[in-house]
């Protein structure tokens, strides 16, 4: 699990017990990141934060580096495909993109196939 907010020194953290503990993200994608967005990665190896006013970016460090996502605009929430480690998807301006390379880029229009690519994309928003 990853959440985020603002308060304190802290803007994010993540658990690996359900919410049990909570550990901080070594850090942040932008100075004064806080609110917005957050998803993790099905085997939560992966961060994708989309802070207030910011375009998405990922972190597969626990937070102590962080990339641009490249291909969705400022103020995208990306959510994380719950069985594909490296799958998110974003729904922005009615276009679903897709990554499937860890947050690191996203494709528009994603041709996902007639049921499974409209269920999947469902469940995954």
């Amino acid at each position: 699990m990853v959440r985020v907010g603002l308060g304190g020194a802290q803007h994010g953290a993540y658990s690996t017990n359900g919410g049990a503990d909570w550990t901080p993200l070594a850090g942040t994608p932008v100075g004064n990141a806080g609110g917005a967005a957050v998803a993790v990665s099905a085997d939560g190896g992966t961060v994708v934060w989309t802070p207030s006013g910011q375009r998405p970016f990922c972190s597969a460090n626990h937070g102590s580096a962080w990339a641009a996502a490249s291909g969705l605009p400022a103020d995208t929430a990306v959510v994380a495909d719950r069985s594909a480690a490296n799958t998110f998807y974003a729904l922005t301006g009615g276009t679903l993109y897709a990554s499937t390379d860890g947050g690191r880029n996203f494709a528009g229009e994603v041709a996902l196939g007639p049921v499974d690519g409209v269920e999947r994309a469902h469940r995954a928003l």
